[in-house]
C-alpha cells in the first residue's frame, strides 16, 4: 500500500524554498553544529506552519524533538508528511541520522548534511544503506542536500517498489542550488 501524499508540495520545491530562506551563516564552511541546524529548523518551522502542519522539532512552537530533528506531522491524523534529519561533517554520524529516516514513514525524507567535500562518498553510503533496507513502501521519495559554500548540491530518489530494492540511484538535481546571496556577494567581492 503505497503512502498517501497530500503535501501540495514537491521536496524539490521544499528545498528551494529552504535555502532561500537560510541567513547567509548557513553556507559557512565553519559553522556546523547547533547553529546550523537551528536556522534549518527554524526556515522549515516556518514553511511547515504555513501549510497547516503540526511541527515537531527541538526548540519548535508546536511540540519538542519527536525521534528526529524536524517533523511535520497533518493536524488531522497525525500522519508524518515530511521527516527531516541533518549532521554536519562526520561521515557516520551523517549514516546514523540517516538511518532513522528509512525507520519513519513519511512520503517526503530530507537529508541535509555537510560533506567536506565527500559527497560522493557520503552517497554512495547511503544508496547502500537503503539497499540493505528490506521495509521500503513504494512512493516514499527522498532527498539529499549537501550544503557547501558554494551552493547546496541536492540528490532524489523515489522508492520503486514495497520491500527490497536492487538500486537506489538518486539523480543529481541541475548541479548546485545557488544562495540567494550569492551574486550580491560575488558583485561587491
Amino acid at each position: 500500500m503505497p503512502l498517501k501524499d497530500d503535501l501540495q508540495m514537491s521536496l524539490d520545491a521544499i528545498s528551494r524554498e529552504l535555502i532561500h530562506g537560510l541567513p547567509h551563516q548557513a553556507s559557512d564552511a565553519g559553522t556546523i553544529g547547533d547553529p546550523k541546524t537551528r536556522a534549518v529548523k527554524k526556515v522549515l518551522e516556518r514553511m511547515g506552519h504555513a501549510k497547516g502542519m503540526f511541527v515537531c522539532g527541538h526548540g519548535c512552537e508546536d511540540d519538542g524533538e519527536w525521534l528526529l530533528d524536524l517533523l511535520w506531522m497533518d493536524k488531522k491524523d497525525w500522519r508524518i508528511v515530511l521527516a527531516v534529519e541533518s549532521e554536519w561533517g562526520n561521515q557516520g554520524e551523517i549514516e546514523s541520522d540517516f538511518l532513522k529516516l528509512l525507520s519513519v514513514k513519511a512520503h517526503k525524507k530530507l537529508m541535509i548534511f555537510s560533506s567536506a567535500n565527500r559527497t560522493q562518498d557520503v552517497m554512495e553510503r547511503i544508496r547502500a544503506l537503503m539497499v540493505k533496507y528490506p521495509f521500503h513502501l513504494a512512493g516514499e521519495e527522498y532527498m539529499a542536500l549537501d550544503i557547501a559554500m558554494q551552493g547546496v548540491s541536492r540528490y532524489s530518489f523515489t522508492v520503486p517498489n514495497n520491500g527490497r530494492i536492487d538500486a537506489a540511484n538518486f539523480a543529481h538535481l541541475n548541479g548546485a542550488l545557488e544562495w540567494p546571496w550569492g551574486a550580491v556577494l560575488a558583485a561587491s567581492g
